[in-house]
């Protein structure tokens, strides 16, 4: 109870993310988590299982780590891991935050979907 808290009716998801120092996300299905990016860019490393679109998310074993199973002893093994290596940790929340805020941007993103409708790009 110490190390894990329960949150209900907190809203301010800012607030509760960057409280966190790794952010694990243990679904059976996904399409694109988008939480997995808002928390990187606010520099929280995720260590997450890998369905749906999990590994579009991030760089696998650089900005967080995606597992083929939900093996729950694995997971814990890699948490326990980065928050004993200070230097391994630091360094994934570097680049989880420079990784969410320059690969998912909206100029990005509205040239990706330009591309997919074969549409000329407005380069003002």
């Amino acid at each position: 109870s110490e190390k894990i808290h329960f949150l209900t009716n907190d809203l301010n998801i800012v607030k509760i993310l960057v409280a966190m120092d790794i952010f694990l996300l243990t679904s059976r299905v996904e399409g694109l988590p988008n939480v997995l990016i808002e928390a990187q860019s606010l520099g929280v490393t995720p260590v997450a299982t890998d369905v749906g679109g999990v590994k579009e998310t991030m760089v696998n074993k650089k900005t967080g780590w995606a597992f083929d199973t939900s093996n729950a002893k694995l997971l814990a093994d890699k948490i326990i891991q980065l928050l004993d290596d200070n230097e391994a940790y630091k360094m994934a929340s570097f680049e989880a935050k420079n990784f969410a805020t320059s690969t998912f941007t909206l100029d990005k993103m509205i040239d990706r979907t330009l591309t997919v409708y074969d549409l000329p790009k407005n380069n003002n």
